[in-house]
């Protein structure tokens, strides 16, 4: 068991060169697919008990097109890709599962069509998958989605819901039957960081306003969309580039979009963002801006109280961090020697100084003990918000 804040550089098939992959993780490994940079379509996964990276090489069955800005969904021993954004730079709405035990990809036919997007969420929850928000182009114009999309996974059959706050690159946390979406952008483009609260037995699934951005007064505004979230113990914990609190400019000002830096560096994602996000394009002065008036963060939110707190945040002062969730582990208690469930907070990143084109995005892991922070499996901290 890796010590709280080790840094562990990752070993394998490492990720060279790749960015905007799909996560999801199953038990001790985090599978990962496709990404940009040299667009891909592969699978790969990282053992998380001894930090080794590996190529999954399939029996049978074709995989989906190579892609970014997907999503990647467990679900029973299956994971279910949908959407993105393919090397032609056209958005995807297609279907595709793997069977984990099987080492095996298939297309389910499916009935009915949603629209193409990219920069959606993806949530599996009684066996549906909830598809919210993303990005999305007609003929005319491009545009974000105010829709929350259900694929009833026992018949393969869509169904649209509308009237939900349009977003893209946000992310959406399943917490019981209630899912929050937090952060991202609107439609008019603008990085948001506000809460709110899908609750999934209760059709037609109108979210409901939870926090807005303007409440948070302590520096929690998100500089990059992009971010990762995780619910555990009665806490919704956030991981992201946020505006430091001395800063007086808001977050668009800043950021160009910051996040496409790395797009427009590696490949033509430019083309779509030009037009798809307000023409929000960075350059090398406002990177230096931003690296001046940012910092990443991990952020917890309590349910009863509502309140945001910063947590640990010395860990991050290096590099940059491309990625995090929290894994459930077994560990012997010292004095007794019985098992414990115990949360670890993993990071992914890279502390090199100097980052070139075409780096390693997640090459080094940090480990964080959840107890650290609070985060016990006791019986009374695992109760579900009442929001």
């Amino acid at each position: 068991m890796f010590k709280t804040g080790q840094l562990i550089q990752t070993s394998g098939n490492n990720l060279v060169g790749l960015w905007r992959p799909s996560f999801v993780k199953v038990e001790q490994r985090l599978y990962v697919f496709g990404g940009g940079g040299n667009v891909s379509n592969d699978l790969h996964a990282l053992n998380l008990s001894d930090m080794r990276w590996e190529t999954i090489h399939t029996n049978q069955g074709d995989a989906p097109s190579k892609r970014y800005g997907h999503t990647t969904t467990r679900w029973k021993q299956y994971i279910i890709i949908f959407g993105g954004c393919n090397e032609e730079q056209l958005f995807c709405n297609d279907v595709h599962i793997f069977d984990l035990e099987k080492l095996c990809w298939f297309r389910p036919e499916v009935n009915g069509a949603v629209l193409a997007r990219y920069l959606h969420s993806a949530t599996v929850y009684q066996d549906k998958l909830y598809v919210y928000g993303g990005f999305s182009r007609n003929s005319n114009c491009t545009y974000v989605l105010d829709e929350i999309s259900v694929l009833d996974l026992n018949t393969f059959t869509w169904y649209v819901y509308e009237r939900a706050p349009p977003r893209y690159n946000h992310s959406a946390t399943l917490v019981g039957q209630k899912l929050y979406i937090y952060g991202g952008k609107d439609e008019h483009g603008d990085t948001v960081s506000d809460l709110f609260v899908v609750d999934l037995n209760t059709p037609p699934y109108t979210p409901q306003s939870v926090l807005s951005g303007a409440e948070f007064s302590n520096g929690m505004m998100l500089l990059k969309s992009q971010h990762f979230c995780e619910a555990v113990c009665g806490k919704l914990l956030v991981f992201g580039k946020y505006m430091l609190p001395t800063s007086t400019s808001s977050p668009n000002e800043l950021n160009g979009d910051t996040e496409q830096q790395q797009g427009q560096a590696q490949q033509g994602e430019h083309q779509i963002n030009s037009s798809t996000e307000g023409n929000h394009g960075a350059n090398a002065d406002m990177k230096a801006a931003c690296t001046a008036d940012s910092a990443y963060g991990l952020w917890m939110l309590d349910f009863d109280t509502l309140k945001w707190e910063r947590q640990c945040d010395d860990h991050f002062l290096a590099g940059g961090w491309n990625f995090f969730t929290i894994i459930e582990e077994q560990a012997q208690r010292k004095h007794n020697g019985s098992q414990v469930s115990v949360n670890n907070l993993i990071f992914l990143g890279n502390t090199d100084a100097f980052r070139p084109h075409g780096y390693d995005h997640f090459r080094d892991a940090l480990i964080i003990k959840g107890e650290t922070l609070g985060l016990s499996n006791k019986e009374e901290n695992s109760r579900l918000p009442v929001v």
